[in-house]
């Protein structure tokens, strides 16, 4: 059922039902004052002079004024903790400190905050209902004069709080336009059911029209999937398909901590004749609906078509996996569904309180009309079109993966259906798509996979850009570090013709080596091995890369040259996966080491070489921040890169440890092209793991801007260090 349904038995009457303020809220009426003032501020039309003249008017049967009400009462009561009578108490306070009648209501009209429409930018979508200083009775005065209210603090002794976050409130109700074809106002009604229509729209559009956007061809079916084929209700099968070609759709899923049907050695045979559509979680059910309706025969699930219990079969479909998403027609999720059994196909609730039509224009017909309703979906602060707001799939490390191989993926969520693919983001909510990469920051659309790019250092930042995201992610299992991310690790090794090194690249290793961890914690080393101390796969915490490199990397005026020598660079798969978990890695380089230890200054940590302060030191653990509870022989400082212009110079280099390396035995490997012949002969070299990250930029400010740096501020420490040859493992 629609909004537009819900307001039918009002269409006739609806300005029998208004006040006589509301009845004078015409749309365009509205629009020529927000004109006006060229859409720079929001517009502002008096309205009731105080709250219990609203209560009049709402108890009188006004259906714009009751739904005024509710919003102001409902959001207070939300944004300052408190209760509806605390709110009514609050503004009937107002009314009485006020016997001047200087504050009065009004409303704003207001556009959605979303840059570069598609068509227009300048899309209204709701009117905010705030308490305001009265305005002058001079129209150009009173452009300038809207304020909101400040008022006496005597009166509210016992509401302070209400009162310190009112200037923050503002009550909003959402615009809705019966077509796509209105002039100014972008809202779209959200049905009560999930509207599937909409979504065969959005997938037929992005594959027919997007260039940019793999068109839904049959591919490559995945080596097993259930077949969904039959009436609504009727059960499933899963299906070894041998290299057929065929459409299907992919589920994205959180698995949650339930146990739920899966897929095993003991019942493979069971699943390949029938398996029942109840016996399945409610996730998988809702998948199984949502494809049938889509019109596909084939779905994917990761539990279901992967043999759980078989290591050999999971390593193969983890290596598949790129493919498994890439090749789908969509991948479809529930982004509120935090497991297996939770669901996500289900009717929204209805609003709160009918909508009402904003009341007649001259000459206008029905279908211009313009609906005034509660919205769910956001608030006056934050109204622009977003993903589904703390959303446990958004959480999840072996989502990530999933959301950037796939072609498009098409979210239920728990207010609105949207939609994502390379090109555009669409939501239920608004008639407009959004182009991808030119919304806000927090609409966060899709990452584009684009390596075409001639800089090939541009690949490599699209790259930690990722290991950014994906660090931030949970993982059930902490040694799927590595393999939640090898499909994509795959993805890019094809594009960027390098090897891959437990999360690194090898052409880029030096810069590779540059990330740091955010907020590390006091925690020992995982206990069993899942990647080389170098990797940022080896640490739980999320892991950043260096602003100042990765600002300054693609300027030209910022040249960074290597200050050590990689002889030779390995990694030793754990599985079938190149790209998964690994047994081993290291790192043979040559290079000046010196003195390292630290000194504390308030929430900073600075390296110490050579008893001078040089840098800012970032450790990877908390406990190993005091350098003093280490053998000061066994810790050095490793300089990576330095790059010096004309009145700063910055370098970067590693804090690292000397260890016994008994158990990771010295491997030669493949030869790295820099590696000499006697490099890959010579006995083990003292072996080392990292501690963290050093990173300094030294600037010269001055008033002349052609000032440089002398000689002497341009020396660096490691100058006349003797070069040594040290492994990192």
């Amino acid at each position: 059922m629609s909004l537009l349904a819900l307001s039918h038995s009002a269409q006739a009457d609806d300005n029998d039902r208004l006040c006589r303020l509301c009845i004078e809220l015409t749309f365009s009426n509205l629009l020529k004052t927000a004109d006006n003032q060229n859409r720079l501020c929001h517009y502002s039309q008096p309205h009731h002079p105080s709250f219990r003249v609203l209560e009049a008017s709402v108890a009188a049967g006004c259906r714009l004024c009751t739904l005024f009400r509710h919003a102001l009462l409902t959001e207070y009561a939300k944004f300052c903790d408190c209760s509806i009578v605390e709110v009514e108490a609050y503004h009937r306070d107002l009314d009485d400190n006020d016997p001047d009648g200087k504050f009065v209501f009004a409303i704003e009209l207001t556009y959605v905050h979303v840059e570069n429409w598609s068509t227009d930018p300048n899309r209204y979508d709701g009117l905010v209902y705030t308490r305001h200083t009265r305005p002058p009775d001079d129209p150009e005065e009173r452009l300038s004069m809207w304020k909101t209210a400040d008022v006496p603090q005597a009166a509210l002794a016992k509401k302070s709080g209400l009162h310190r976050h009112s200037q923050d409130l503002r009550p909003w109700l959402g615009l809705i336009a019966a077509n796509p074809r209105h002039s100014w106002v972008t809202g779209r009604q959200v049905t009560l059911e999930p509207n599937i229509e909409l979504c065969s729209e959005w997938i037929r559009t992005c594959s027919d029209e997007h260039s940019i956007c793999p068109a839904a061809y049959d591919n490559t079916l995945p080596t097993r999937v259930i077949d969904v084929s039959g009436s609504t209700g009727s059960n499933v099968r899963l299906d070894i398909t041998s290299g057929r070609a065929g459409k299907y759709i992919a589920l994205s899923h959180c698995w949650g901590n339930a146990k739920s049907l899966r897929t095993l050695t003991t019942n493979l045979e069971q699943h390949l004749q029938c398996i029942p559509l109840d016996s399945l979680p409610l996730t998988f059910q809702h998948a199984v609906f949502a494809t049938r309706c889509l019109g596909y025969q084939y779905l994917w699930i990761d539990s279901l078509c992967i043999i759980q219990d078989s290591s050999k079969d999971w390593q193969t479909e983890c290596s598949l996996m790129q493919d498994v998403y890439s090749d789908a027609a969509a991948v479809i999720a529930g982004p509120g569904a935090g497991s297996s059994t939770a669901g996500f196909y289900f009717p929204r609730p209805p609003p709160a309180l009918p909508p009402c039509y904003l009341p007649k224009n001259d000459g206008e017909g029905d279908d211009d009309r313009i609906l005034v309703t509660l919205s769910p979906l956001s608030t006056a602060s934050d109204r622009s079109p977003h993903r589904e707001p703390n959303s446990p799939l958004s959480s999840r490390g072996w989502i990530l993966q999933e959301r950037l191989l796939a072609p498009r993926v098409l979210y239920f969520g728990t207010q609105q259906l949207y939609f994502e693919c390379n090109a555009k983001m669409y939501f239920e909510s608004i008639w407009q798509p959004i182009n991808s990469g030119q919304a806000e920051n927090h609409i966060d659309p899709k990452p584009i996979l684009n390596f075409d790019r001639e800089d090939a250092r541009e690949r490599y930042l699209i790259w930690y850009s990722i290991v950014q995201i994906y660090s931030s992610c949970d993982l059930t299992h902490s040694s799927d570090r590595l393999p939640a991310l090898s499909g994509l690790a795959r993805r890019c090794a094809g594009l960027m013709n390098d090897r891959y090194l437990a999360g690194l690249w090898e052409e880029h290793l030096l810069y590779s080596l540059q990330w740091l961890v955010k907020k590390p914690v006091t925690q020992p080393r995982a206990a069993v091995y899942r990647a080389p101390s170098w990797s940022w796969a080896c640490v739980d915490q999320p892991t950043i890369y260096h602003p100042l490199f990765t600002m300054n990397y693609l300027s030209s005026e910022h040249e960074y040259h290597p200050l050590i020598r990689i002889l030779h660079a390995h990694a030793t798969k754990a599985g079938l996966d190149p790209y998964g978990q690994v047994s081993g890695a290291d790192i043979v380089l040559e290079g000046p080491l010196m003195q390292f230890s630290t000194r504390q200054q308030g929430d900073r940590t600075y390296a110490v070489v050579d008893g001078h302060s040089i840098a800012n030191f970032f450790p990877d653990y908390n406990d190993w921040v005091d350098i003093t509870t280490h053998q000061a022989s066994t810790i050095s400082f490793l300089p990576l890169l330095h790059c010096t212009t004309r009145r700063a110079y910055k370098f970067c280099g590693l804090a690292i440890e000397r260890v016994e390396s008994a158990d990771i035995p010295y491997e030669s490997g493949a030869a790295n092209e820099n590696e000499t012949e006697s490099a890959t002969s010579i006995s083990a070299p003292q072996t080392y793991r990292r501690l963290g990250l050093v990173y300094a930029a030294q600037m010269k400010y001055c008033a002349d801007q052609t000032c440089r740096l002398t000689e002497a501020e341009h020396a660096l420490p490691w100058a006349g260090q003797q070069d040594r040859r040290i492994r990192l493992i």
